[in-house]
């Protein structure tokens, strides 16, 4: 098993405006996955893009409700969601970090740090990933050298042509960014409560899939495709 480890650390002094890092890391070597674990020394808002070396974006993570772990993956089966899963090109990649004490601030008032640990193997998983969010059933993204494009997702679909009064929730967040559950266990309450359409609106994740281990079955319910930045 070929597996290479880095670390970031990096110390954010106080009243930084907007503070935005980068760090690179090179793969010389063919890879299966890619694993990230995240520590900061307080709360904050914390947000990491991962583009790969063709300048793709590959993983977006938001640290606070998620759990600190995430997995780009070949496999959509072992990747997280929010990633890009597919060929782990050899070059250069790079991480972009930005950090505020929270999403309608621009500022770092307090002095704070965080720790970043890549690792990236070639065979099996390490089981510290078991505890990732899932990519999920429904894959909305397909891997192009060119970009991150929702090439999977049907914007044309149409699923109910009744004419009715139809009732749904348009603004939710998930523990992908700073909501408290699940879409899984979102997809559950708005079942219970009888909705045609849920929206996942989470801040600054751009969605490559429906995170749930089940198929939806679209008749009995619609999830659409949403996103939210505040920058």
């Amino acid at each position: 098993m070929i597996s290479t480890t880095h670390q970031f650390k990096q110390k954010i002094s106080n009243e930084s405006q907007l503070p935005i890092f980068y760090h690179h890391f090179t793969l010389t070597e063919k890879m299966n996955w890619i694993h990230f674990e995240v520590e900061t020394s307080r709360a904050c808002w914390f947000s990491m893009l991962l583009f790969d070396p063709h300048g793709v974006l590959r993983l977006q993570y938001m640290y606070g409700k998620s759990p600190k772990g995430i997995v780009l993956h070949e496999d959509t089966r072992h990747s997280s969601a929010a990633t890009l899963p597919g060929p782990l090109p050899l070059g250069e990649w790079t991480l972009e970090v930005y950090v505020t004490d929270k999403p309608t601030s621009n500022i770092v008032k307090k002095e704070l740090d965080y720790q970043i640990v890549c690792e990236a193997g070639s065979q099996e998983l390490p089981a510290k990933t078991e505890d990732i969010v899932p990519f999920g059933a429904h894959k909305w993204a397909e891997y192009d050298p060119n970009g991150l494009v929702l090439n999977s997702y049907n914007w044309d679909e149409v699923v109910n042509k009744e004419e009715r009064w139809y009732k749904g929730d348009f603004h939710t967040h998930t523990i992908l960014s700073d909501g408290s559950m699940t879409q899984e266990a979102n997809l559950k309450i708005a079942k219970q409560q009888q909705l045609d359409f849920f929206v996942a609106t989470d801040h600054n994740i751009i969605s490559t899939s429906w995170a749930t281990s089940v198929a939806l079955n679209k008749s009995e319910f619609v999830k659409l495709k949403s996103n939210k930045f505040i920058l």
